[in-house]
């Protein structure tokens, strides 16, 4: 599992999300079933944004969006949010989703 956590836009990243990804499943001997992706980042206003809080205004790349969204096991949380206690809940149960379909070699 890994976690993005980013409260500004992203204009720095400067690997493609292919990359990334590729990267990360070599880092887990090829089984890209094996890993789940997190991202806590700003994303599209809803109604008026809360004071201090970024929001995807579309003028940036979501580099970190691209890159989760290329693994079957991903999920994406509001950076904005009140809490993160509902994200983290979807998460483990994501997790337990993935342990369950993992299949020893």
């Amino acid at each position: 599992m890994f976690v993005f956590i980013m409260d500004n836009q992203d204009g720095k990243s400067i690997l493609s999300a292919k990359k990334v990804h590729d990267a990360l499943v070599a880092a887990k001997g090829g089984d890209e079933h094996a890993i789940v992706g997190l991202a806590i980042i700003p994303q599209p206003a809803e109604g008026e944004p809360a004071p201090d809080c970024v929001v995807d205004d579309g003028i940036w790349q979501q580099h970190l969006r691209e890159v989760v969204q290329t693994f079957d096991y991903h999920r994406e949380g509001n950076i904005c949010a009140d809490s993160y206690d509902a994200f983290f809940g979807e998460a483990a149960d994501l997790v337990h989703e993935a342990c369950n379909a993992f299949i020893p070699q």
